[in-house]
């Protein structure tokens, strides 16, 4: 029963988000003016302090999962670039030791512009 609802939580709390920001102020980048800058999110539950995940497409929060689903995201709208600003992975194995040892809540979060 216990598994079944480790498995359960697993899977509801795997997914991805992403976000566009339209207000700049009109202002440019040093390689051009975006139509708007993007932040891709990816939550899942990773195996052992984070190093695993999962599987390789539901239950990844890692970069170049994240890297995929923003280009995705990005390509979907009809745009042809993306620059890539920030990267960011936080690793949540310190939360409740010692089961967030064995499953890990892992976030990776991508932030850039995009363009035609």
């Amino acid at each position: 029963m216990k598994i079944l609802l480790l498995l359960l939580i697993t899977l509801v709390t795997n997914c991805s988000v992403t976000k566009e920001i339209k207000s700049f102020n009109n202002l440019s980048t040093p390689i051009g003016k975006p139509k708007y800058y993007q932040v891709t999110n990816n939550y899942a539950i990773h195996f052992f302090f984070g190093i695993f995940p999962i599987t390789s497409t539901a239950g990844n929060a890692k970069f170049e999962k994240t890297l995929e689903d923003f280009t995705m995201e990005a390509a979907k709208k009809g745009n042809s670039k993306v620059y890539i600003i920030q990267k960011d992975t936080t690793n949540l194995w310190f939360v409740l030791p010692p089961v967030t040892f064995i499953f890990t809540p892992v976030n990776t979060e991508v932030l850039g512009f995009v363009s035609d």
